[in-house]
This record gives structure tokens, sequence and C-alpha cells, in this order.
């Protein structure tokens, strides 16, 4: 349906210049014209999405946290705007080549901020959906996509999206089910229930995430977040000259004072003490000038 793509074309431009610059969304580059009609041209994400990078059910909770707390900033800026991004899952949480987390693909995105742009598609990826999406309510608001950032982060530290209940939405008690592991995974495990509460008055705000989510990521050090670090041209050559240097060191005979030896004297020329600089040969003012 081409009047269908063009309607998430434009609404997808029209989310991602409302929030260029943001740290946590992906940038748009261009916008151009093709043989078969616009496309837009957005920052190249290396890593592909946190699916591509971490292991579900094997990445630390501080790292869930992590990913989590990154997503909520974008998410908080797209609410504040009058954004709500309706496809929110690991696949569109976006990694770069400095371990920077994005969140993309504004294209279902229902933005309220003009009735053009009001209407809403059936684009939903049921695993992620929230309970009111489920449902078919036409008051989609901010809390959808809290929905599915907890149903994001629950796949991400227990390897599958969450069980549904009747088909309206995701069982709390799953994330107590698997309590009592660690401190770290209990605390966002109980974020996580927050955000899956089946009454979106419940569930905790974008904002508030992000605050939660940076607290319990506090300490992440994973090498998936991080920039691989290659060694300088230079630093490999002052690396390798100080090597050098150490061998050339080390293979100077052992000049030292033999233990035992009597050291009440004066030093001898030449053994290798440089704390007493040797005498040198007494010279006539001549033979100085000359």
């Amino acid at each position: 349906d081409d009047d269908l793509l063009e309607r998430r074309l434009r609404r997808e431009i029209s989310a991602l210049v409302a929030l260029k610059g943001h740290p946590n969304v992906v940038q748009v580059e261009q916008v151009v014209s093709t043989a078969s009609g616009p496309a837009i041209v957005m920052e190249f994400m290396s890593r592909g999405s946190v699916l591509d990078v971490d292991v579900p059910g094997e990445v630390r909770a501080e790292r869930v946290a992590f990913i989590g707390s990154a997503t909520a900033s974008g998410l908080q800026a797209a609410h504040n705007v009058g954004i709500v991004h309706r496809v929110v899952k690991p696949q569109n949480i976006l990694v770069n080549s400095f371990g920077t987390v994005k969140l993309c693909d504004f294209g279902i995105a229902a933005i309220q901020r003009s009735s053009e742009f009001q209407t809403r598609t059936t684009a939903l990826s049921v695993r992620y959906a929230s309970p009111e999406e489920l449902d078919g309510d036409p008051n989609i608001g901010a809390p959808t996509d809290v929905y599915s950032l907890g149903a994001s982060m629950f796949h991400l530290l227990y390897g599958e999206p969450p069980s549904f209940r009747g088909g309206r939405g995701a069982d709390p008690a799953l994330t107590r089910s698997r309590r009592g592991e660690d401190a770290a995974r209990d605390r966002v495990s109980s974020i996580i229930e927050r955000c899956l509460a089946e009454d979106p008055r419940q569930r905790p705000s974008a904002n508030d995430c992000f605050g939660l989510l940076s607290e319990a990521s506090v300490g992440v050090a994973s090498a998936t977040s991080q920039p691989e670090r290659r060694e300088s041209p230079i630093a490999a050559r002052r690396r390798r000259r100080r090597a050098d240097q150490d061998d050339v060191t080390a293979e100077r005979p052992d000049r030292r004072r033999p233990a035992g030896a009597d050291s009440s004297g004066p030093p001898a020329e030449g053994d290798g003490n440089t704390s007493v600089p040797p005498k040198l040969p007494a010279i006539s003012d001549e033979q100085w000038w000359r």
C-alpha cells in the first residue's frame, strides 16, 4: 500500500526530526529520493541490535539496567514532544561502535502533536505489546512504551519474552519466581515488574524508569559496552623502543661491587658506582685553553 508506506515515512521523518540530537535516538542524516520513492538515511549502528551484542539470559542485571536506562531516556524525550513509539523491542534497540545504546524505528509511532499524524497502524510485535494495544484501545499513550520496555528487559534478563495471561499481558509473578539469585538481579526484576503492570496507571513513567535503572546500572563494566581500544602506531613504536632499551640493559655485565667487598674506602674508578664521579687528571690553564 503506497499510501500506507508514505504515511509511515512521513511519520518517521517527523519523529526523527523532532528528536534529532538526542544521544539515545538514532539520528537521521538525510532524506533522499529514489526510483521507488523517498528514503531515510540514518547513522550507521555497527554492532546491530542488543540481541547481536548480548546473549539473552546471560546478560548481567547491571547491563540490562544500562540498556534499559538509555532506552528510557530516548522514550522520555519522545513522550515530551507527544510521540509514542509503540514498537519498543530488543530488535529496535541498537548499539554503535562506541557502545552507545539508541532507539530506532519510529515508523508506526503515534504522533499526537498534529491530527495529521494521529492515525495508528496495526503493525505490532505481539510479544512486547501492552495489554491495551492487544485489546485495541484507541487511547494509546506513553504507558504502552513503558510496558514494551519492561518486556524487552525481561527478554534480555531471562532469555525469552514474558509469557501472557489470557492473551492480555505479562504475568508479574514471573519476575517474582526468578528472584533470590542476587541483589542486582532482584532490583532490576522489581523495576521490570512495575513496567509490566496490566493497569497502565500503575506503571512508572519513562522518566521514573530512567532514574531507577540508572541507579541500578551503577558499576556496569561490560566489554560489549566499551569501544575496542587499539594501540596507535606512535604508542606501538614507543613501547617497542622501551622494550629494546630494557633488553640492552639486561645484557650489560653486572659491574656492581661484589657482596662482602670492603665498602669503607673510596669507590674505584669504573666500578659501576655512579654516586661519586671518578677523579679526572689535573691539567694546566695552558692545556685547557688549547
